[in-house]
């Protein structure tokens, strides 16, 4: 791209510079298409996810958000920048939104250089710190390279820098050049996930009164106290039961959940944005069919470890490698995921087979709803 085109989309993207010294730094929000998105689906859930970011000290720390699509990666975005404008030590124009979705490697080096100077305002004292937060940056070829290279020899090393993705490549090889000393000083975490909605946290958001035990690692359910809070809750076991079934309904996308709580039920048109995400990143030359054959495939087989070569042949699929690289495509697009069998010392079993889950109970459905 040119320069004038990427300075246009980073004017478009962070209308907050605009709004910087109007006196209402919030202002943005009223008009902005992401958060007006989501309006039309608050239950009033709020991902934590960055909360270390947006609370707590401007550091050098590099964090990398992965989830499936339409998960919410974009809103978290939005929602932090928000606490972000609201904090009285953070001048609006020293955060950088960057839109990665129309971008190449070589757009990406430039638009470094583009948001520092389109923001240079602030430094008329002393050079500030940027928060830097890339949406969807993982469709890039070559982005941690470019980002390594950056940390390296550039201020863009001093900065905080939030970056999304959707699809976790296996040759971006994030862990060595960006985790290994480029990830900043600070103990956070470096790679975190963005996951459908918990049962707890779809209680919370559904707005159903009951009574919300503490998490329990699956270790010690055997225990007496554990035995002890599930009998003071016995009262209520019909309660929890009702909840868990319509869990089990829509899962946990923030906007399935909505709809289901607001209609009764999650929208065929969710549904299909669903499906036309997984057949974008699992395979775009198959027939829209195929996803919904493919997750009824591995739903049926869940409960045991998946024989490859029984699933492909029930699929019509040429071979084994096929199946293969669609169960790949559904990890890597956090679809899906792979669970080895291990020892009782924790060992993974060389050679043994691994089950598959799907992410969500809402794609278990996805093949009964769109038949």
């Amino acid at each position: 791209m040119r320069d004038d085109e990427l300075r246009r989309i980073l004017t478009d993207a962070n209308p907050w510079w605009r709004t910087a010294t109007s006196g209402n730094r919030t202002a943005w929000r009223a008009t902005h298409r992401v958060l007006q998105g989501r309006a039309r689906f608050d239950l009033g859930y709020r991902s934590q996810v960055l909360v270390d970011i947006t609370a707590g000290p401007l550091t050098d720390a590099l964090v990398v958000l992965a989830g499936p699509r339409r998960i919410g990666k974009s809103v978290i975005l939005m929602d932090s920048v928000d606490a972000l404008c609201r904090r009285s030590d953070i001048d609006p124009r020293q955060i950088i939104h960057i839109p990665c979705d129309q971008l190449a490697a070589r757009d990406l080096r430039r638009v470094l250089t583009l948001g520092r100077e389109l923001t240079r305002s602030v430094d008329r004292e002393q050079i500030q710190r940027r928060i830097w937060l890339f949406d969807e940056i993982t469709q890039i070829a070559g982005w941690t390279a470019t980002l390594k290279t950056a940390r390296d020899g550039t201020p863009f090393g001093d900065d905080t820098v939030v970056a999304t993705g959707s699809r976790w490549v296996k040759g971006a090889d994030a862990a060595a050049n960006l985790f290994a000393g480029r990830a900043g000083l600070e103990d956070t975490r470096r790679l975190r996930h963005v996951a459908p909605m918990s049962f707890r946290d779809y209680l919370i958001a559904s707005g159903r009164h009951l009574h919300l035990l503490e998490p329990v690692h699956p270790a010690h359910l055997q225990e007496p106290g554990v035995r002890r809070s599930l009998e003071a809750v016995a009262f209520d076991v019909d309660g929890y039961d009702v909840a868990w079934q319509e869990y089990l309904t829509c899962g946990g996308f923030p906007r399935a959940v909505a709809e289901q709580f607001r209609d009764g039920q999650v929208s065929t048109a969710y549904l299909k944005d669903l499906q036309a995400w997984l057949l974008t990143d699992v395979d775009a030359d198959a027939p829209p069919e195929s996803i919904p054959r493919l997750l009824s495939e591995l739903e049926q087989r869940g409960s045991s470890p998946l024989n490859v070569t029984a699933a492909a042949e029930a699929l019509g699929y040429p071979n084994r490698p096929t199946l293969d690289r669609r169960v790949d495509r559904l990890v890597a697009t956090f679809a899906a995921l792979r669970c080895p069998q291990r020892s009782d010392d924790g060992n993974i079993i060389i050679g043994s087979r691994p089950k598959v889950y799907l992410t969500d109970p809402l794609l278990a459905w996805l093949p009964h709803f769109l038949r």
